[in-house]
């Protein structure tokens, strides 16, 4: 390509060479003399690749380097000054001779004419591409257009939205019942260590003189606060207990009750069975279910009330003139039923479900269930109604055992139908209202006629009112109706909460009076650190979500930390609730673990955490599978 530009170029020179009259030096010595001027044609002009030819070549240096050169500013200026020397005889830049007229000049292109331009020349904006030449030496090989700018990069994408009010509210909910959770679980952890280390083996601890007490002799906060233990968390613990459990000998000559040891003892070794599948509680479990079931040798079937595990005798307290009394006989029919199931032997299942067939058959005209009863007869000899003590775990544990076989889904219906009869004669007798505040509460009855008084213990009923309302598919009469029922249990847990919050220290007393103008007193101002109203707020929860359970729960955990906790370790009942700063009755029974601690960190669990359709409570707060089988 160079050569032929080089030849375009001397035939360029020559043809301007003959119409100037000149020649070359292969032309004759002798010339024709000048014609007469003519009118001057164009410029010839000269081809881009003749011009490449002549621009000079520059070293770039050897290797192949690509990289993109621009010729340096003054160039253009030297190749001129270089030809015009050449042309002339002169020498090169060099200072080498060169043969005239071997390259063309700028009056060799009809350019001579024309006015001088800057002798700077400006660059021209392009690219110089740059390739190896054969020799080593890179040179320029031609001159490229830069590439078009890239095009601008696109705008981000806009950030996503941020959480909306309701969400920022939902998120800060979380994130305070999650502190709540974790701050009743502390106080669980504060409560177990203080038994472990003064009272570690014994029934109960005695916070404040950091000893130990004995009731049964069997260990109860061990058995009891098993499942707790498990639901929070405390593996552990857990462990330790169930080591502890495993080589307890149950061959004690010891007289213990048979309402307490079921509910508390068999019913936490039932419970730590079902949720660790551990079968060695459930071999404890039915080792004590035999110790027990002597009990239940009476001309009635109603168990008596103590027996000696070791001799397996049997007998009822002589303070109430031998009598069984109706929670105490009412209240084994769960842990019975359960244990039945799992060791497939109907025979502890069949006993106690016929404690509730004899008392349905003997209840009086008004349909109500008082609390004494004859052990041999299976009659009522008493007049006093109550859902308080000594008869208030019946009629829970009559909507239970329907809802441990199986509740709306099992075909029997006989508990359920003696639960709705029950309620109707509560609901139409013992339910009264307060003044001035209209506060719904449940009275006593007795000789025919309503006593004004409510136990703490009937706290349980707005619960239970609740839970009868969820899980209900009777219709026997309109004013069972379920919206009914929620609403009653809502009433009286509004109640309640008012005997709570209305007492100096936010502490509810054992019971009050609703008498006078102030809708109710303290009837009796100790506190044994129950569970009662606890219990309700959780049913509440979870069944309406009526976020006032969870801030209610809340009060009454701060007011158990101001008062009732005890430095070194464990929590404490109180003397008299009516003072601002209580004195404590250096006392923590072992429910208050098994129950009050554990209602009040599932009311701020979620749902399922112990689900409400697959669980049923015994009514010391211990969690069993429901069974989901015919009766």
């Amino acid at each position: 390509a160079t050569t032929t530009a080089t030849a375009a170029a001397v035939a360029v020179h020559r043809a301007a060479a003959a119409t100037r009259g000149g020649g070359d030096d292969t032309s004759s010595s002798s010339s024709p003399s000048p014609s007469p001027p003519s009118s001057p044609s164009p410029p010839p002009q000269l081809p881009q690749s003749a011009f490449a030819a002549v621009m000079p070549r520059r070293s770039l240096g050897v290797g192949g380097d690509t990289r993109a050169y621009l010729p340096p500013r003054r160039s253009f200026v030297e190749a001129r000054d270089a030809r015009e020397a050449f042309a002339r005889g002169g020498r090169g830049v060099g200072g080498a001779a060169a043969p005239r007229k071997s390259l063309p000049l700028p009056s060799d292109r009809g350019l001579a004419a024309q006015p001088r331009r800057s002798t700077y020349w400006t660059r021209p904006v392009a690219v110089v591409a740059r390739k190896p030449a054969a020799d080593g030496r890179a040179t320029y090989a031609a001159l490229v257009q830069p590439p078009p700018p890239p095009p601008p990069p696109p705008p981000p994408p806009p950030p996503p939205p941020g959480p909306t009010e309701s969400e920022l509210r939902a998120q800060e909910r979380a994130r305070v019942v999650n502190t709540r959770r974790e701050s009743v679980r502390e106080g669980m952890k504060h409560a177990w260590d203080g038994y472990t280390r003064h009272a570690w083996g014994q029934d109960d601890l005695r916070p404040v003189s950091q000893t130990g007490s004995d009731w049964l002799g069997l260990g109860l906060t061990i058995v009891d606060a098993l499942d707790t233990l498990f639901i929070m968390g405390f593996d552990a613990e857990f462990q330790r207990a169930r080591d502890w459990m495993a080589g307890l000998d149950f061959n004690k000559f010891v007289d213990v009750s048979v309402f307490e040891t079921t509910i508390r003892s068999l019913g936490g070794l039932l419970s730590a069975y079902d949720l660790s599948h551990d079968r060695m509680f459930l071999e404890k479990a039915h080792e004590l279910a035999t110790r027990l079931f002597p009990a239940f040798n009476t001309p009635s079937g109603l168990p008596k009330t103590t027996i000696n595990l070791a001799t397996g005798q049997a007998s009822n307290p002589g303070w109430n003139g031998q009598s069984s009394i109706l929670a105490e006989v009412g209240t084994v029919q769960l842990e019975y039923t359960y244990l039945s199931a799992h060791i497939h032997d109907d025979s502890y299942k069949n006993k106690a479900l016929q404690v509730f067939r004899t008392l349905y058959q003997n209840k009086g005209s008004d349909g109500m269930y008082p609390i004494y009863i004859d052990p041999n007869s299976g009659q009522f000899i008493s007049s006093v109604v109550t859902l308080g003590a000594m008869g208030d775990s019946f009629y829970e544990y009559l909507l239970k055992t329907w809802i441990l076989f199986g509740g709306p889904e099992t075909k029997g219906d006989e508990f359920r139908q003696m639960y709705d009869e029950a309620m109707v004669a509560v609901t139409g007798n013992l339910v009264q209202i307060s003044r001035p505040s209209n506060l719904t509460y449940i009275a006593e009855w007795d000789h025919g006629r309503p006593v004004a008084k409510m136990d703490e213990l009937a706290c349980f009923a707005g619960g239970m009112f609740a839970l009868g309302a969820y899980l209900h598919n009777s219709t026997l009469t309109p004013n069972r109706n379920s919206e009914y029922h929620l609403q009653l249990g809502a009433e009286l847990t509004n109640t309640c909460h008012e005997m709570w919050a209305r007492m100096p220290s936010g502490i509810a007393p054992e019971f009050v009076r609703f008498e006078g103008t102030a809708d109710f007193y303290p009837g009796a101002s100790h506190y044994l650190l129950r569970p009662e109203t606890a219990e309700s707020y959780f049913y509440l929860w979870r069944i309406t979500h009526d976020p006032k359970y969870q801030e209610w729960g809340w009060e009454m955990w701060q007011a158990l930390e101001k008062h009732c906790r005890v430095d070194t370790g464990g929590y404490s009942g109180l003397q008299n609730v009516q003072m601002d700063t209580p004195v404590k009755d250096d006392s923590q029974p072992s429910y208050f673990l098994a129950e009050t601690l554990k209602y009040l960190y599932l009311l701020f669990s979620p749902d399922d955490v112990i689900p409400l359709d697959r669980y049923v409570f015994t009514t010391e707060a211990h969690p069993l599978s429901v069974l989901r089988q015919p009766m």
